[in-house]
């Protein structure tokens, strides 16, 4: 069972746009001092977090390949594990076919799955199969498409492709934000993703 929306990961000792577990909640040797906590605190699968502004500031690497989070909703996830090739910024799904994995487990191909939308990438370096974090509303860093360019306040969309990314047409169904200012094409852009599509 997933923990509650606001809890700090108090199990992640470094930042949560890098984080690559390979077991659920990854693996500590100790607690870090000065928190008490009992195992049912660890970070658990589906777990949600709920960060302002600054604290998205303090639990984010911007390390080359890496990008600056903003306050926003964040998700404790599975990452498929016939995953293709993962990039910051990607658009990802909940995976509906052949999941064996269990109802957190998100995947960046779209085709087949992309009615469902999930949330962002935010590490570039996840292995498939692994855990990581996910951004799933608020300010987001997000990978367009070829095709994305568009200006502010346009409405984007998932689409099918490689990488898979955002662009500013599609089917309804697809949309996740708004543009934050103008994007260019094949860029990382801030997009307000104001879909909530969380899973409890």
């Amino acid at each position: 069972m997933a923990n509650s929306w606001s809890k700090q990961p108090v199990w992640v000792s470094g930042y949560i746009n890098n984080v690559n577990d390979t077991i659920v909640g990854g693996q500590l040797s100790s607690v870090p001092v000065g928190v008490v906590a009992t195992q049912g605190d660890q970070t658990l699968l589906g777990d949600h977090l709920v960060l302002d502004e600054a604290a998205a500031n303090a639990k984010s690497t911007t390390a080359s390949g890496f990008a600056q989070l903003h306050g926003g909703y964040y998700q404790y996830v599975q990452f498929d594990s016939s995953a293709t090739t993962p990039a910051l910024g990607q658009t990802l799904y909940w995976k509906l076919t052949s999941n064996i994995s269990g109802p957190y487990t998100v995947t960046n191909v779209a085709t087949a799955n992309q009615s469902a939308y999930a949330g962002v990438l935010l590490n570039p370096n996840v292995t498939a199969g692994n855990y990581t974090w996910i951004q799933t509303a608020g300010r987001a860093t997000v990978l367009f498409a070829a095709s994305g360019t568009t200006t502010a306040g346009v409405a984007v969309y998932g689409t099918v492709g490689s990488p898979n990314a955002t662009v500013s047409a599609g089917a309804v169904s697809d949309l996740i934000g708004v543009a934050e200012g103008d994007a260019v094409a094949s860029t990382l852009h801030l997009v307000d993703l104001n879909i909530k599509t969380l899973r409890f």
